[in-house]
């Protein structure tokens, strides 16, 4: 099959206009000018996109589908870690009811409104039957949570436990693990999970500095955290020190993960990042939400860190639109419409550790890719008319492993 469109953005390579990718199977075999592509493939069916622009599925490196059915059921929060207490206790409350519907209408969302792949925390692992039949490609870690190293072995083997019985996923889904944050988890723990996934080559990703309790806690000072852990019993836990709370995790011998928030990083925190391939995850509405502040983006865009973007939970985000994430992440930082679209494409996949699987439209790759009504397809900067334009609706078609998902001219049974 022959995809051709106006305008083809590979996100790695520079723009192609009047272009055509050559998909076959589930892979990527061909792509180029129109012309050229078509007469070295010609037993290939076109398909014509037309005025349409044709680029990678979008990256949500940074969800909790498991979370929503909890849209509006949290009310306002002045404080990061009240709103955390009324989140537990929500999840307590209304346990499965109405999640079923939630996560369906979630993942329709994040499907046709173009993100092809996310990373997703889960705790309880709720979501992967739909997500699995979904189509959708995901990395889902298992979150792991326990501060009192007393029962650091027993929590690790109910995990272990847990990564056992996913052995059978559709290869689109893999897995990895999430010890929750520095707080939350002990650092006997964390060395135990650094140690298995570095063993077992899992990909990891940690809750890192979203609010600035989290950095005094760590630096042994009072915080607001002092209240989360005597609202959950774990206030005689004698806590470990550190100077941030990456250097917490690198102590325990964790590296090479995806952090998401990095609200609270200091300049030393960058550079041990930036040595250790360690990915920032930006949630910007999320973070505004919740008032912890800006992740300090720009900074890390200087200092060369891959920086990947979330939505985080409909707990704490009006949607799973990605789209609507880049354009806020645009307006609050002072980076390059470029740099935010490559946040949500290879600097995503790159964060899940599957850079050479998607993110962009390359030769070898798997074919995620979503085609697009949008005036960026005749526009001298892309980039920037992407990202100012498109709507989740201006989404045509969705692509993963060269099957069709989604698509506005024909019927597609979504089969979730």
């Amino acid at each position: 099959m022959i995809i051709r469109a106006k305008k083809i953005l590979p996100i790695t390579a520079p723009p192609i206009d009047n272009g055509a990718v050559v998909v076959q199977g589930r892979r990527i075999a061909a792509i180029g000018r129109e012309s050229a592509v078509i007469k070295k493939y010609p037993a290939e069916t076109v398909v014509d996109l037309g005025d349409r622009l044709v680029m990678p599925g979008l990256v949500n490196a940074h969800t909790h589908l498991e979370l929503s059915h909890l849209r509006g059921k949290i009310g306002e929060r002045r404080e990061f870690f009240d709103w955390i207490i009324e989140l537990v206790e929500a999840r307590r409350r209304l346990g499965t009811k109405g999640l079923q519907q939630a996560l369906r209408a979630s993942l329709m969302e994040i499907l046709t409104s173009g993100t092809t792949c996310i990373g997703d925390i889960s705790a309880t692992e709720a979501a992967l039957p739909m997500l699995s039949k979904s189509g959708l490609r995901a990395t889902v870690f298992l979150e792991a949570l326990g501060p009192d190293e007393r029962k650091a072995e027993q929590v690790f083997k109910g995990l272990k436990a847990r990564l056992a019985k996913l052995e059978t996923l559709p290869d689109r889904v893999s897995v990895g693990v999430s010890p929750h944050s520095t707080y939350s988890v002990s650092p006997l723990l964390i060395k135990k999970i650094a140690e298995y996934t570095s063993e077992n080559s899992l990909s990891v990703a940690v809750h890192l500095s979203e609010s600035k309790h989290e950095n005094l806690y760590i630096n042994g000072k009072a915080s607001n955290i002092d209240g989360y852990m005597k609202h959950f019993g774990w206030d005689r836990i004698k806590r470990k020190k550190a100077r941030s709370p990456l250097g917490l995790l690198s102590r325990a011998g964790l590296e090479n993960f995806a952090a998401a928030h990095c609200v609270h990083i200091s300049g030393q925190d960058i550079k041990h990042m930036k040595s250790k391939d360690i990915s920032a995850i930006f949630c910007p509405r999320s973070n505004y939400f919740l008032g912890v502040g800006k992740a300090p983006v720009e900074k890390m865009t200087q200092a060369g860190l891959n920086i990947a973007i979330g939505t985080d939970s409909l707990a704490s985000n009006v949607n799973l639109n990605l789209w609507d994430e880049m354009r806020f992440a645009y307006l609050v930082s002072r980076l390059p419409a470029r740099n935010i679209i490559e946040m949500a494409t290879i600097n995503g996949a790159r964060a899940l550790g599957l850079e050479g699987i998607t993110g962009s439209l390359t030769p070898g790759k798997e074919a995620d890719i979503i085609a697009i009504h949008s005036d960026a397809a005749r526009s001298k900067d892309p980039y920037y008319t992407l990202l100012m334009d498109t709507r989740g609706q201006d989404v045509s078609t969705v692509i993963v492993q060269g099957r069709p998902l989604h698509s506005t001219d024909g019927y597609i049974d979504y089969g979730f």
